[in-house]
C-alpha cells in the first residue's frame, strides 16, 4: 500500500493561521465579530484562529454549526443538511464563518444561504483548505488558508478520513485503493 504524502506541515499551518488572524485584526474597526466554526472538521482551525486573534487583542466569541453531506463515506451526497444550528442573533454581528475544506461547494453554499437570510452585518467565509479544481457550485471564500490542486483524499488538522485521522497536526494525502 502506498504511503501517506505530506501536503501541509503543522509549522506551515500555524504560520498561516497567524497570518489570517492578522488580516482579520487589521479590519476589526467597529466590528462586532462572532466566529461560527463548522463542525466537525472546522473545530481545530476555528479554535486555533480564535486563539491567534486573542493574542492580537481581539477577543472573538465562538459558536458552532454543523452541516453534513458526506456521512461515513468518501462521496458527497450533494444534498447537505444543517444538523446543528446556532441560536445566536446574527443580525447584530459580523460573522466569521470558519470551515475546514471546500471541495464541491454544496455544503458551504447551503450554509451561506441559511446564514444570509438572518441578515448579519457582514459575513466573511474563511476556509482552511480549498480544492480549487473541484468546485461545482459558486462559492467564493474571502480568505483561504491553502489551495490544493487536483482531488487528493486528505486527513489531519481536524479533517477526517471516514471518521479517523482528525488529530494529526499535518495535512496528508491518504492513498486510495485502485479499483
Amino acid at each position: 500500500m502506498a504511503e501517506e504524502r505530506l501536503l501541509v506541515s503543522s509549522e506551515q499551518i500555524q504560520r498561516r493561521v497567524g497570518e489570517i488572524a492578522e488580516e482579520i485584526a487589521a479590519k476589526k474597526a467597529g466590528k462586532n465579530f462572532l466566529m461560527l466554526g463548522v463542525l466537525k472538521g472546522g473545530v481545530r482551525f476555528a479554535v486555533d484562529l480564535q486563539a491567534a486573534l486573542y493574542q492580537l487583542g481581539l477577543d472573538v466569541p465562538i459558536d458552532f454549526v454543523k452541516a453534513s453531506s458526506y456521512g461515513k463515506g468518501h462521496e458527497s451526497s450533494r444534498k447537505p443538511k444543517i444538523v446543528v444550528d446556532t441560536s445566536e442573533n446574527l443580525s447584530t454581528r459580523d460573522i466569521l464563518l470558519v470551515e475546514d475544506l471546500v471541495d464541491g461547494g454544496w455544503t458551504l453554499q447551503k450554509l451561506l444561504k441559511v446564514l444570509k437570510k438572518r441578515d448579519p452585518l457582514s459575513l466573511t467565509l474563511i476556509v482552511f483548505l480549498a480544492k480549487v479544481d473541484q468546485l461545482h457550485v459558486k462559492v467564493q471564500p474571502d480568505i483561504v488558508g491553502f489551495k490544493l490542486e487536483g482531488n487528493p483524499w486528505i486527513k489531519g488538522y481536524g479533517i477526517d478520513d471516514a471518521g479517523f485521522g482528525r488529530g494529526g497536526g499535518d495535512v496528508v494525502e491518504v492513498p486510495q485503493d485502485e479499483e
